[in-house]
């Protein structure tokens, strides 16, 4: 994807250079050869955008029409297509049906900033993901269960039960949801609120599954385990959030299929 936004927006800029000369130059100043130089060197530097960059938008509206539905990459591609036809028959013959103007410093710049959007979103499900191994890691192989008969014994998150009580010494992250029932200590939990900054934990205090315990000895009473716990519910709404569509794209597809059909 980087390759290709590479090669758009570069030979992009190119192409906006050949055009440049007939947008800003008067009446009579642009020789007709250099012109008609400078258009086909722009139409030479299209190629590879249109072959190679413009690729997935065209891969994309097959599928679609292939899946009998009409959505944005339809109307993209055959955008993209109609341009290209358009602009190639007014530079191989001016005076034809497609008149003389030629629009490939549009096209170009138009592929690449739709390859810059789907980059920019690519970065941001790259990042959720990290964010949910990131959960997901922070959560401890084991945690120590105080019995009632005053020992303790290491067990698995997934042994815990509501009700029981759990000791977390420093440098431990909390295994589940729960209550401070004896200690005092600071709580690291930037991983589930983004906040850097440690927070004092006292008796009567909550803290969550994932959070890093980073001095003090603190008993919990477990409250919330498993996917009970707000780290697992923050897990689930992102990953429906990179799985489902945003209500938006369903409307634009449909818009846009009513401007396709039409």
């Amino acid at each position: 994807a980087l390759w290709r936004l590479f090669v758009a927006g570069f030979l992009g800029m190119q192409v906006m250079m050949m055009a440049t000369p007939a947008y800003v130059a008067g009446a009579g100043e642009l020789a007709p050869d250099l012109d008609q130089l400078l258009r086909w060197a722009s139409w030479v530097l299209t190629l590879p955008v249109m072959a190679f960059s413009a690729m997935p938008f065209f891969v994309g509206a097959g599928r679609q029409l292939r899946a009998g539905r009409l959505g944005m990459e339809v109307p993209v591609a055959l955008g993209i297509a109609v341009t290209f036809i358009a602009s190639s028959g007014a530079l191989f013959d001016p005076g034809g049906a497609f008149g003389r103007e030629v629009y490939f410093d549009s096209l170009t710049m138009f592929i690449a900033l739709l390859l810059l959007a789907r980059w920019f979103e690519l970065g941001a499900r790259h990042r959720a993901a990290e964010a949910l191994e990131a959960v997901a890691d922070g959560l401890p192989m084991a945690a120590e269960r105080l019995l009632d008969g005053g020992g303790s014994e290491r067990v698995p998150p997934e042994a815990l039960r509501v009700g029981d009580r759990i000791r977390v010494v420093a440098g431990e992250a909390f295994a589940a949801d729960g209550q401070v029932l004896a200690g005092q200590g600071w709580v690291n939990e930037a991983l589930l609120t983004g906040e850097s900054a440690p927070v004092a934990k006292a008796p009567g205090d909550a803290v969550v599954a994932g959070s890093l315990n980073l001095d003090g000895s603190l008993v919990v009473a477990v409250q919330r385990v498993g996917a009970d716990t707000t780290a697992q519910g923050i897990v689930r709404l992102m990953q429906q959030a990179q799985s489902q569509r945003p209500r938006v794209g369903g409307v634009l597809d449909r818009v846009a299929a009513g401007f396709t059909a039409g």
